[in-house]
């Protein structure tokens, strides 16, 4: 029977660590949707892609991950523009758009 609990650990970890990844990236989405639909832009893809994790240290000194999320919008259904949300931990820290002059 103690040989089951290891791997019980290692599965209740993972579905917690993907529950919690899930919940941010829920965050995130919020973020870059509401962000469109206050300036008048179209989020592309409907969702965000997660670019960049790693961990770092919260203000009040917490180990948190740090997530950097990016998106697509379109401002005149013809340019496809990224813009980025950041969460540290699943708190929203930032979220900002590529400059409408930016090549590409």
């Amino acid at each position: 029977m103690s040989g089951w609990l290891p791997l019980l650990l290692l599965i209740a970890g993972t579905a917690w660590f993907w529950y919690w990844a899930m919940a941010a990236r829920e965050t995130a989405n919020r973020a870059a949707a509401e962000l469109c639909g206050q300036l008048g832009l179209r989020l592309l893809d409907d969702t965000v892609a997660l670019a960049r994790v790693r961990p770092v240290r919260s203000p009040l000194g917490q180990w948190r991950l740090r997530r950097h999320y990016v998106f697509d919008y379109t401002d005149d259904g013809a340019r496809r523009l990224q813009g980025f949300v950041v969460l540290m931990g699943r708190e929203l820290e930032s979220c900002g758009l590529a400059s409408a002059d930016a090549p590409g």
